[in-house]
């Protein structure tokens, strides 16, 4: 097998268990875990405020990412109301609504396999056309395609905004059921 071949399976055998355990995530009762939110809310909001300061200079794609942000932070909301806590004598376990995540995530994954298949054949294309390997250092596979897109952008910080939000709700509804057991 090619070596482009095989890092191309490898990165989709890493997508897809990746996905996998996202999807494991969004049913059931999970332990919560503070030090995991804060790390997830971190990666997230840095993430998306990546995606949001590249849409800076394309004023559509800009807008589009304000309006996926809130749109998120609302799912978020949503999905913490809906979400139910059980304080166990180990910790606080919590239950998400896996209809929201799942609508989330699978909207996500849409849009990003719907804009890898628009984009591969520009991919190739740059490809053929520099066969010593010598794309351009910044942006050699379309990279700003993702986040100047209007509908990616928003899409994209649909999905952080939502996280971030929601496991910011987590914690602090953590520290409400500390307090009132306390």
């Amino acid at each position: 097998m090619h070596s482009g071949a095989a890092t191309a399976v490898l990165v989709v055998l890493l997508i897809l268990f990746a996905m996998f355990r996202r999807l494991r995530r969004l049913i059931g009762r999970q332990k919560l875990s503070v030090g995991r939110l804060w790390f997830r809310i971190a990666l997230f909001a840095v993430i998306g405020a990546v995606v949001l300061v590249s849409s800076v200079v394309h004023p559509l794609a800009l807008l589009a990412s304000v309006v996926g942000l809130l749109v998120g932070a609302v799912l978020g909301w949503l999905g913490l109301r809906m979400t139910s806590f059980e304080q166990r004598p180990d910790g606080v376990y919590f239950k998400p609504n896996p209809y929201i995540g799942f609508a989330v995530f699978a909207l996500f994954l849409l849009r990003l396999v719907y804009r890898f298949v628009e984009v591969a054949p520009m991919i190739r294309s740059a490809s053929a056309a520099h066969p010593s390997g010598s794309l351009d250092a910044y942006n050699p596979y379309g990279y700003e395609q993702f986040t100047t897109n209007p509908l990616t952008a928003a899409i994209i910080l649909v999905l952080f905004g939502y996280y971030v939000f929601y496991y910011a709700g987590l914690l602090w509804r953590n520290r409400e059921l500390g307090r009132a057991t306390a």
